[in-house]
């Protein structure tokens, strides 16, 4: 029997979970470039997520077993507390990932397993999250541009960025984004 999300606990010893890999992305260091972790948000049938988490060394061997948008059962997994700061779903635990890690593919699930979890600020709260790192707002708009990429300092090193316009409920917001040229 997999255990639910929503019942993980830091430091906890479990069998297994069933999840769709929701999102998977690579972590980068925006400054160097290199890889730090191989990332991916989980959810399961109770539409509950969690933030799973892969170190560089083992991310090339676990990124040929997994794809985004599958459903797993997934084996041999550590339970840990969850980041204080920059948190990506508000859980308290997050699932580390090593090579002994087993994924094993379900091509049939006995549940309907959303394809994404988001957790949506009202626009009209998003000022009042300024300067509130603990977990990062979801939010939704409209792109409505894109700007050229310029290169910036950042801990005086030259780094790519790239500014976004969102606009939401008439409001312009604007977001940089930094790391890699692509």
């Amino acid at each position: 029997m997999a255990t639910p999300i929503r019942s993980l606990k830091p430091t906890e010893i479990y069998g297994a979970i069933e999840a769709r890999i929701s999102r998977l992305w690579h972590n980068n260091d925006y400054t160097t470039g290199r890889l730090i972790s191989l990332d991916c948000v989980l959810v399961d049938h109770e539409h509950e997520a969690i933030h799973g988490t892969i170190k560089a060394r083992d991310a090339d061997q676990i990124s040929q077993q997994i794809t985004e948008g599958e459903v797993y059962r997934i084996t041999n997994f550590n339970v840990a507390p969850n980041k204080p700061k920059y948190k990506v779903v508000p859980h308290a635990a997050m699932l580390q990932f090593a090579r002994a890690t087993s994924f094993a593919l379900i091509t049939t699930p006995t549940t309907n397993i959303p394809i994404h979890k988001f957790y949506f600020v009202d626009f009209n709260q998003l000022l009042s999250r300024t300067d509130i790192n603990d977990v990062l707002s979801d939010i939704i708009g409209m792109l409505i541009e894109i700007q050229e990429l310029e290169e910036t300092n950042v801990k005086r090193k030259p780094t790519p960025r790239r500014t976004l316009t969102i606009q939401t409920s008439g409001v312009k917001n604007y977001k940089s984004l930094f790391g890699e040229k692509q």
